[in-house]
C-alpha cells in the first residue's frame, strides 16, 4: 500500500491535488488488520486485569481518606446537634433491665449509641458488609449464637413499606427506622406525639405506630371464645406438670448478644418433699418452698440434700422461642392450647408463644421486650390469689381474673410480682398491634419473615437451650405450688 499525490479538475476544469492510497491487486492487506485487531483485544484484557488489581485498592484508600470527612459531615448536622444532649443524659440501658442503669450500663448504653452512630450513618456500606461476614463466619467457627446484624437492620427499615408506620415516621422526622438505635431517648420524647411515644416505650425495635400499655380485650369479638376455653388449657396444663417437662428458665443474650445466660433466681426445693400435683388439678397440700440454702431435711443427712435442686422463679413451657423457633415437643404435648391459639384473628405464629408461671413470691425485673409492633395476650390460667399478684406496664398496673384475658404491650417497661403462695400461671402469646391495617401488615409481613430467618444461629441456639432445660426440668422436683 503506497500514498500518492494526483492531480483532478473540478467542474470548471480547474486543477488541484489529492493525495490517495494505492495498492496492488496482489497485496495481502487482511493480515495487518487481524493483527491489529488481535492486538486490540489483547491491549484491553491487560487493562481489565491491571484495574481489578488496582481499581480496588485504590477505592478503599480513598474511602479511608473520605471517612473522616464523612464523620464530620455526617456528625455536625441540626438532627444530631438536637439528639447528642439529650442521649447522653439518657439512663435507659436494656442491659440494665430497665431506666435507671448505673454506672457501668451508662457507659455501655453510650457505647451503644455511638457504635449505632457510626455504623447507621457514617459507615460504608461495603465496610458494613465486611465486617458482618466476619462476625458471623467467627460466631460459626467458635459456636457462639450469631445471625447477620446487617440483614436483620435491612429487613427492620423495610418496615417502613407499612402505610401507617410510613406516616407516624413523617410525623417523628424519622427518615429511617434504625435512627432508633442512635437517639431514641429524643425521639421518644418528641412534643405533640402522644400517640406514638412514651418516655417509657423503648423496645429494642421501635416502629412509630400508636401504642398502649394496656388494650381493652372487650373491643375483639374473639376474646370471648377463647376465654370460654381457658379450662381446656388447664386441663392441659395439669397433664404437663404431671411429666413435669418440657419448662425452661428465660434465656437472656449477654453483652451484644454473644452467648445465652440464665435469668435464674430461684429458691430450691427437695425432689421428694411433696407429692406431684394431683390429676385432677385440685389443689395439692404442697409446703411453701425452701428459701434457697436452706436445710430442707431436719436432720437427715447429705443423702437427701443430694435430691435438692434449685427452680428459677419464673418458668416457661415454650411453644415458640423469642426468636420465633418451634417447640415441637411443647406443643406436641398441649395440643388444643396451641389449636385455640392459631384460632386468633391477628395471632402471629413465629413469635413468642408459651405457658409462663411464676412461683410464690417470684419478681420478673422491669425490663422491656422486642418490638411495639405485637400486642401481648395473656389468659389466665391458674391465679388462684388475684389480690396477690400484679403487673406494671408503663405507668399502669395490673392484675389478672383466672379465665379471663388480659391484652397489654411489652414494648413499654414492665415487671411482675407475686406476693402470695401460689404459682400464677397464664398463656402467653402475641397479636398484631391493633393500630396495624390489613395493608400494613401484608406489607410488613414478608419482612417481618425475613427478619427471623436472619438470626439464624441464635434462634438455634436458644432453640437448644430451651429443649435442654425442658429435659432436665428441675430434676423432677415439685416445684409448682397449685
Amino acid at each position: 500500500m503506497t500514498r500518492k499525490r494526483v492531480f483532478v479538475a473540478d467542474a470548471d476544469g480547474t486543477p488541484y491535488a489529492v493525495t490517495v492510497d494505492v495498492g496492488d491487486d496482489d497485496d495481502d492487506t487482511d493480515t495487518p488488520s487481524a493483527v491489529r485487531t488481535c492486538c486490540v483485544s489483547m491491549g484491553r484484557y491487560f487493562a481489565r486485569i491491571l484495574c481489578a488489581l488496582i481499581v480496588p485498592p485504590l477505592r478503599a484508600i480513598a474511602i479511608i481518606l473520605m471517612w473522616p470527612i464523612q464523620l464530620l459531615v455526617a456528625t455536625f448536622t441540626p438532627k444530631v446537634a438536637r439528639a447528642l444532649p439529650v442521649e447522653l443524659s439518657d439512663r435507659w440501658w436494656w442491659g440494665s433491665r430497665g431506666g435507671g442503669c448505673d454506672a457501668t450500663g451508662l457507659k455501655q448504653a453510650r457505647a451503644i449509641k455511638a457504635i449505632s452512630f457510626v455504623a447507621v450513618r457514617c459507615l460504608p456500606r461495603c465496610f458494613q458488609e465486611y465486617l458482618d461476614r466476619r462476625a458471623v463466619a467467627k460466631a460459626i467457627a467458635t459456636g457462639k449464637p450469631a445471625g447477620s446484624m446487617l440483614s436483620m437492620v435491612d429487613e427492620y427499615n423495610a418496615l417502613s413499606k407499612a402505610p401507617t408506620i410510613a406516616a407516624g415516621m413523617k410525623a417523628l422526622g424519622m427518615k429511617r427506622l434504625d435512627e432508633w438505635f442512635w437517639r431514641p431517648n429524643e425521639i421518644s420524647r418528641t412534643p405533640n406525639s402522644k400517640q406514638l411515644t412514651h418516655p417509657m416505650l423503648r423496645p429494642v425495635q421501635y416502629v412509630p405506630i400508636p401504642t398502649h400499655p394496656f388494650t381493652d380485650p372487650t373491643t375483639f369479638p374473639w376474646v370471648a371464645r377463647i376465654e370460654s376455653q381457658y379450662l381446656v388449657v388447664k386441663e392441659e396444663l395439669q397433664a404437663v406438670l404431671r411429666s413435669n417437662r418440657g419448662w425452661a428458665e428465660p434465656l437472656l443474650p449477654d453483652f451484644m448478644g454473644n452467648a445465652f445466660r440464665s435469668a435464674k433466681k430461684g429458691k430450691t426445693v427437695g425432689a421428694s418433699s411433696s407429692p406431684p400435683p394431683p390429676a385432677d388439678g385440685a389443689a395439692a397440700a404442697a409446703p411453701a418452698p425452701e428459701p434457697a440454702g436452706s436445710d430442707s431435711t431436719g436432720d437427715d443427712d447429705d443423702d437427701d440434700d443430694d435430691d435438692d435442686v434449685t427452680v428459677g422463679d419464673w418458668q416457661q413451657l415454650m411453644f415458640n422461642t423469642p426468636l420465633g423457633t418451634s417447640i415441637d415437643e411443647n406443643k406436641e404435648a398441649m395440643p388444643k392450647t396451641w389449636e385455640l391459639l392459631k384460632s386468633i384473628p391477628g395471632f402471629v405464629d413465629n413469635n413468642f408463644a408459651m405457658i409462663s408461671s411464676l412461683r410464690p413470691g417470684g419478681r420478673i425485673a422491669p425490663h422491656v421486650g422486642h418490638t411495639n409492633l405485637v400486642t401481648r395476650l395473656h389468659l389466665a390460667i391458674d391465679v388462684p390469689e388475684p389480690s396477690k399478684s400484679a403487673i406494671r406496664v408503663g405507668n399502669d398496673v395490673r392484675t389478672w381474673e383466672e379465665g379471663k384475658v388480659l391484652l397489654l404491650n411489652d414494648a413499654f417497661d414492665h415487671e411482675v410480682w407475686t406476693f402470695g403462695t401460689k404459682n400464677r400461671t397464664v398463656l402467653f402469646a402475641d397479636i398484631w398491634n391493633p393500630s396495624l391495617t390489613a395493608e400494613d401488615i401484608a406489607a410488613l409481613k414478608p419482612h417481618w419473615d425475613a427478619q427471623k430467618n436472619t438470626l439464624g444461629v441464635m434462634a438455634a441456639s436458644y432453640e437448644q437451650h430451651a429443649k435442654k432445660q425442658g429435659r432436665e426440668a428441675g430434676g423432677g422436683a415439685n416445684w409448682y405450688v397449685a
